[in-house]
């Protein structure tokens, strides 16, 4: 049944490695773990399933974990309890959060509270901005983007914005929720852009031929090479969105490694 059919009461975790060869890059072996479309929720995925999921994603040792948006579901009922197990991620590995639309959905023009929370408990949101990671003695640009959602609440992703800063002499990663956007700055100058959405279909293969066309996207899930020096990551996500069902479209944490 997990194989195929994945629902909250059966509910299990597939890691999914994946080696992306990204030259140059300063750092080699460097392991992150991505978090996507967890969609927290109290008759779904809760407090007790993040646990589980942290637990998971400190087995992998990473060097930093990202967070692709959709953290929570815009149907869930909010409280800062329900994110608390991000505390302990944090707390070992630099963390990193974007937001996806179902944040939006929940929060409407009020994102800052669900930020500040996260903030609270070590995660470092990224809207429109970027900053330089600092590992081992290496750096590199962080790129970080609002989810196209955030149009209707003064939060759109803004392209210009988020690249004004970067240093052009060090490699760059991209974090933005929709795949679907990469279309729009693939000509920035970056390595590895890394995404989610589209929960590997939830419902395969069906989903991802909607996906496909709905959001006007190739990039539907796994890893996909732009040109010599330039890969997206599409995550499968981890929870359910609407249907609490996901069929031949396993709930996985990403693990990327940079050689």
């Amino acid at each position: 049944m997990y194989k195929i059919i994945s629902m909250p009461k059966f509910h299990k975790y597939y890691i999914k490695k994946v080696n992306i060869k990204i030259d140059p890059f300063p750092l080699k072996n460097y392991r992150i773990v991505q978090l996507s479309d967890i969609h927290l929720h109290s008759k779904r995925l809760a407090k007790q399933e993040l646990k589980e999921i942290v637990k998971k994603s400190l087995q992998l040792k990473p060097d930093i974990v990202f967070i692709t948006g959709d953290l929570i579901d815009s149907k869930c009922d909010y409280s800062k309890e329900l994110i608390e197990p991000l505390k302990e991620l944090a707390k070992n590995a630099d963390c990193y959060f974007v937001l996806g639309n179902h944040e939006f959905g929940c929060f409407k023009r009020r994102v800052d509270i669900f930020l500040q929370d996260l903030k609270s408990l070590g995660v470092k949101s990224i809207v429109n901005s970027s900053v330089i990671v600092e590992y081992k003695g290496q750096k590199y640009n962080l790129v970080g983007l609002s989810d196209y959602t955030g149009v209707f609440f003064d939060l759109p992703p803004l392209i210009d914005k988020s690249f004004k800063d970067i240093d052009k002499s060090l490699s760059t990663i991209v974090l933005v929720h929709r795949a679907g956007w990469v279309r729009l700055f693939r000509r920035r100058e970056f390595n590895l852009a890394i995404s989610g959405h589209n929960h590997g279909g939830q419902i395969a293969p069906l989903g991802l031929l909607v996906t496909r066309f709905r959001c006007k996207t190739k990039f539907l899930k796994g890893l996909y090479k732009l040109n010599r020096d330039k890969y997206v990551y599409v995550s499968g996500g981890i929870g359910y969105s609407r249907l609490p069902i996901r069929v031949f479209a396993k709930s996985e944490i990403n693990l990327l490694i940079i050689n």
